[in-house]
């Protein structure tokens, strides 16, 4: 007569510890690949915050609003389409005592409810600013002319 309860099935073993541990591997899989994406987008919103600010602040001629509205446009339509996995990205752009300073946020939310990270609500944030100066040419040329004329006054005045 056989007793009850004193054998062990090793196949049994296998299919508990499969059901306890697949779960996990699961779930690193897919946390792996959701920041491979959010990566890739906050890469690719870092590449057309910088694209945007240094092209506008290189446009010649144009009013300080008229740069403004040529960054945000630059950087907006850069962006559409290429992003794989974000929503509500905000671009900005800002021009105070010559210098253009163009924003970038983005979110990215988990497909997984309810997942732990920092903040709660399962989304991941990301900003990115680029600031440029913006100079004219009219002002190069003034400033190499004064560095020129300050290097000719000392060595005029180093001369016996």
């Amino acid at each position: 007569m056989k007793r009850i309860g004193c054998g062990r099935d090793p196949e049994g073993y296998l299919t508990v510890e499969a059901a306890l541990v697949l779960p996990i591997v699961l779930s690193v899989i897919i946390l792996v690949i959701c920041l491979w994406f959010f990566q890739t987008d906050r890469l690719l919103l870092e590449t057309d915050v910088a694209r945007a600010c240094i092209r506008s602040a290189g446009e010649r001629g144009l009013s300080k609003e008229d740069r403004v509205l040529l960054a945000g446009a630059m950087a907006e339509g850069e962006g559409q389409g290429r992003y794989l996995a974000w929503s509500g990205n905000r671009v900005r752009a800002v021009m105070e005592n010559g210098k253009l300073t163009v924003t970038g946020e983005g979110s990215f939310g988990f497909p997984i409810p309810g997942f732990g990270l920092p903040g709660g609500n399962g989304t991941l944030h990301a900003s990115v600013s680029r600031t440029r100066s913006v100079r004219s040419e009219v002002l190069i040329l003034r400033m190499g002319r004064r560095v020129t004329g300050a290097a000719a006054a000392g060595l005029n005045s180093q001369d016996p």
